[in-house]
Parts: structure tokens; C-alpha cells; sequence
């Protein structure tokens, strides 16, 4: 009896955590190398709000990170190093949304890393933020690398950025 409790148990809990994940989503679009970025807002940390779309004629990198992720210390230092080493390009930008909840530990992280190179993006609804959920995304950190068209030419949580610098 106690083994058909736990069977029962097990399926149960993963009958719910599989439907709960964001890949069980029918809306989720995989957006891949090749194909156009999806439009989409994004909230800056001061409170503006910009489309995506207004980037397009540059060059983006993207990244979508947290303060608490291990991974995303290395990859937010790579990105605010070649946004400051190509701060002379009126052809690039380099933006940073924090999937962060709290306002404070980001604007901390970002004063004690000296992180001022890219612009950042943070609406304060953690893995629920509006640009997070229409690219789909289901782990941080994680790199999109657009062309000037919108189409992504790059997608992972590490990225050769050098992509972007060429001419």
C-alpha cells in the first residue's frame, strides 16, 4: 500500500512541476539564430519604458541576468567591458535586463561592479518580466546577439561578442 502511495505521489508531482514549467507553454516561441527578435517593451531601471524595436538600424547585444546567479557575474562583467570598449560606436548597444525582484540589490551591484557601460532594464517582476517571458526564456543568463535588422545572430548563455563589433 505504501509503495502505491508513493507511486501515485511521484507521478503525481511530476504531472504538476511538467505543467507548471515554461516549456509546456503552447505560446512559447524558441526564438533561434536566424530568426526575428520578438517586439517587445522593456521597463529601465529608471522607470522609462522603450521598445525593442527602436534599436532597430544598431547592433544589440542582450542580456537577460540576476545579481544572484553565479553564471550572470561573469557574463554582466563581459558585457559592460565591451560596451565600455566600444562606447565610440553609435552602431551598437548593449543592454542588460535583470530578472531581479529587488530594485535596491541591483542598483548596489551596479554602482559596486561600476556596471554604468550598458544600459539596464529592470521592471521588478523577476522571471515574470514582460521581456523575459516574450523571448520565451526558461534560464539566465542568456545572450541574444541582433543585427541591425532585428534577426538574432546568437543566442546562449555564453556568446562571442566579437560577432557584434565587426563591420
Amino acid at each position: 500500500m505504501k509503495r502505491n502511495f508513493w507511486s501515485a505521489f511521484m507521478a503525481l508531482s511530476v504531472f504538476v512541476f511538467l505543467g507548471c514549467s515554461a516549456s509546456s507553454r503552447k505560446d512559447v516561441v524558441d526564438y533561434e539564430p536566424g530568426m526575428v527578435a520578438p517586439a517587445t517593451r522593456v521597463q529601465m531601471i529608471d522607470g522609462s519604458m522603450e521598445l525593442l524595436d527602436e534599436y532597430r538600424s544598431k547592433k544589440v547585444a542582450l542580456l537577460f541576468w540576476a545579481t544572484d546567479c553565479t553564471m550572470s557575474k561573469s557574463a554582466i562583467k563581459e558585457l559592460n567591458e565591451k560596451a565600455r570598449e566600444y562606447s565610440y560606436r553609435d552602431d551598437l548597444e548593449f543592454i542588460a535586463i535583470s530578472i531581479d525582484e529587488d530594485r535596491d540589490m541591483l542598483e548596489g551591484r551596479i554602482a559596486r561592479d561600476n556596471l554604468s557601460s550598458v544600459r539596464h532594464g529592470f521592471s521588478g517582476n523577476g522571471v515574470y518580466d514582460e521581456s523575459y517571458l516574450r523571448y520565451g526564456l526558461d534560464q539566465i543568463p542568456t545572450f541574444f546577439l541582433l543585427n541591425e535588422k532585428g534577426v538574432i545572430l546568437a543566442r546562449d548563455n555564453e556568446v562571442d561578442l566579437s560577432v557584434l563589433t565587426e563591420r
